[in-house]
């Protein structure tokens, strides 16, 4: 729950850096547990203190007692008040772009399984979706990752794994005809062309075999 954190039976007031919050902890019995009183949740507030270090987010109550002021509470469980330093990894602008982009999110799931090497194999149960609750993947049997054959059927051209291996001048066409055609122009040929480019410089898969090519 947002805004809420268990502890162990207490009670705690505001949050707001205005008024410090009081905090009671009354003991709790091994008569009382055994009786089946439970500790209460309590509320701590909302979770919106920063670290002015590293920036990590704490509740209040979770300051350093002895560093700490009202108007201004310090914590040390994240980089001991800036005393480790954590560098942000670098993250090039045209990933940004792609990954937020509407047409990327849209249909993520395809762009995610266009460059799968195999396919999923399995006797796929669709008998419990009725459509009364969330869609259930429920699979009977056993599972298989087709691989196929090392050559593309000429009537089909390559598929899968063959797509690495096979007419790397218009690879980016065969990515796209691989799909039916009523979703084929849904896919940005940017995208894809940029996707390939990104495999084939660090999956070590496609490394691989695209060096056969």
């Amino acid at each position: 729950m947002y805004g809420k954190r268990k502890l162990e039976y207490g009670v705690v007031g505001s949050s707001s850096f205005g008024a410090a919050p009081v905090f009671r902890r009354p003991r709790f019995s091994s008569r009382m547990r055994s009786a089946g009183v439970l500790p209460n949740y309590v509320d701590f507030g909302e979770y919106d203190c920063v670290c002015e270090y590293c920036g990590a987010c704490f509740w209040f109550v979770e300051r350093s007692l002895k560093v700490s002021r009202t108007h201004h509470p310090r914590y040390g469980h994240c980089c001991k008040s800036g005393d480790v330093i954590l560098h942000y990894p670098s993250f090039p602008p045209e990933y940004v772009a792609i990954f937020h982009s509407d047409c990327f999110l849209r249909d993520i799931r395809a762009y995610n399984s266009m460059f799968g090497m195999t396919s999923f194999g399995a006797n796929v149960d669709e008998e419990i979706n009725d459509g009364h609750s969330p869609y259930v993947f429920k699979v009977s049997g056993q599972i298989s990752y087709k691989i196929g054959s090392f050559y593309p059927d000429p009537t089909k051209g390559p598929r899968f794994l063959q797509l690495y291996l096979f007419d790397a001048d218009n690879e980016v066409s065969n990515w796209l005809i691989a799909f039916p055609n009523r979703r084929r122009n849904d896919f940005d040929a940017n995208i894809v062309t940029f996707l390939i480019t990104f495999l084939k410089a660090n999956n070590e898969y496609t490394i691989v075999f695209c060096s056969f090519v």
